[in-house]
């Protein structure tokens, strides 16, 4: 298994992917919580804020995104009827 200096990140500047970085090089780009970041084994890219490694690294906390809560038929239907004779 990699040791976390041997991982290499694959950071997303201005919409493109860029790397791959070494973890102590990271420090020298403009990473902020929100910067997209892959490392190999993942399936998708993350937010800084979300791997470990990296909110030691940098000084992040992890930021809960709160859940999305969608609007069940009925009232949705309601909304529709409403919003149809207004």
């Amino acid at each position: 298994m990699e040791s976390k200096n041997e991982i290499e990140y694959t950071v997303v500047v201005n919409g493109k992917p860029e790397g791959p970085y070494q973890l102590e090089q990271l420090k020298s780009l403009n990473i902020l919580p929100g910067t997209f970041i892959r490392k190999p084994g993942m399936d998708d890219y993350k937010e800084a804020h979300e791997l470990l490694e990296l909110r030691e690294l940098l000084g992040f906390t992890y930021q809960k995104t709160a859940p999305q809560y969608f609007a069940s038929f009925d009232q949705r239907l309601l909304a529709s009827v409403i919003d149809y004779f207004s």
